[in-house]
């Protein structure tokens, strides 16, 4: 009996192994990334805006949503704009974190950028996501002395959180 249920567990899974490596299908054959512009008076650190685009196409690339993750200002064929998406953001605030390397006594240090951010259609413009969205990566823990983080751990958390809600509306 015991060897029965074993065969039977092992079927199951054999023929789910198909349906494993199935790729996401989605209605949008592709989509478009720029890069994130600041708000009015902000400071990030040299190349922050660069890193963020990088990410989030790499990111994008991985997900299988979308056949192909364009560069900004790339062509799209007429016959293709209705399955083409554009995504574009715009950073509000950015929290660098302490300068140093110990941490405090109570609280740990964080650093922490909020952006915003819209993916409408090519073709007509409408809007499918806008959202508000703040990550925070520890740079510190109490009472101990850390490596700081840089800030790829944000644009990494940031590209993560912007794909993870849009593939929840797809």
């Amino acid at each position: 009996m015991r060897r029965a249920t074993v065969l039977c567990g092992i079927m199951a899974l054999i023929l789910a192994l198909p349906a494993w490596g199935k790729k996401h299908e989605s209605k949008y054959r592709s989509i478009e990334v720029k890069h994130f512009t600041l708000q009015e008076g902000m400071q990030l650190p040299p190349g922050f805006l660069d890193l963020i685009y990088a990410e989030i196409r790499s990111q994008a690339s991985k997900t299988g949503l979308f056949e192909d993750v364009i560069s900004e200002g790339e062509v799209v064929d007429v016959g293709e704009a209705d399955t083409s998406l554009i995504l574009e953001g715009n950073v509000l605030k950015f929290i660098p974190g302490p300068k140093g390397m110990l941490s405090g006594r109570y609280m740990p240090f964080q650093q922490s950028l909020t952006a915003d951010f819209t993916v409408h259609r090519r073709s007509d413009g409408a809007k499918l996501l806008e959202k508000e969205v703040t990550v925070k990566a520890p740079v510190a823990s109490p009472g101990i002395i850390v490596k700081r983080q840089g800030p790829e751990s944000l644009a990494q958390l940031l590209s993560a959180k912007i794909l993870n809600d849009l593939k929840s509306r797809m």
